[in-house]
């Protein structure tokens, strides 16, 4: 599915491959969340898109974050093609949000059963690279060290040193990318 996406191919298989291990392990309990450090961002978890998502009756809800995050913020393009691939609005605007309204800031997507977590994963990928311009070369990051381990144990992905910036190694990369910051 991914390798044959016109807006993928196959160097993004071992994210996608995580993000539906995640989503199918989250069926238990618990959520899902993936930060991403884009350079588009300034590489910041704190103005790079995260998502996350939890299973509720058997519905997968997945949210994406708005411009209440991201600098730069969507243009009106990119949120039309967000509508488009099926994600709601947020119920707030980030200044309403800002101001203490009740709603949702983020987009959302609902996921019935008949979805496969490879499924989800290629939507949300293929949201992150089309509409908030994710590229092979940024990074991606869970939320707790025992997430890590559990990713990096899949060996898919390459798993950043210890830094200041990544104290628990929570950080990673694609196969073949930012080689001289990846552990042996």
């Amino acid at each position: 599915m991914v390798a044959q996406n016109p807006f993928l191919g196959p160097q993004w298989e071992p994210i996608a491959k995580v993000i539906a291990s995640l989503l199918e392990r989250s069926k238990s309990g618990g959520n899902f969340q993936i930060q991403t450090y884009g350079k588009r961002y300034g590489a910041s978890p704190y103005t790079s898109p995260y998502l996350q998502g939890r299973w509720d009756i058997g519905i997968f809800e997945i949210e994406l974050s708005s411009n209440l995050h991201l600098v730069p913020q969507l243009t009106d393009y990119e949120r039309e093609v967000l509508e488009f691939y099926g994600w709601d609005n947020p119920d707030v605007s980030p200044e309403e949000y800002r101001q203490n309204h009740a709603g949702n800031p983020n987009y959302t997507r609902y996921f019935t059963p008949e979805y496969s977590t490879e499924e989800i994963a290629e939507l949300v990928l293929t949201t992150l690279v089309t509409v908030h311009k994710i590229t092979e070369d940024d990074f991606w990051g869970v939320s707790t060290k025992a997430t890590a381990d559990l990713v990096d144990s899949m060996g898919l992905l390459g798993r950043l040193k210890y830094s200041d910036g990544n104290p628990n190694r929570v950080i990673f990369a694609l196969p073949g990318h930012h080689k001289d910051r990846i552990e042996k």
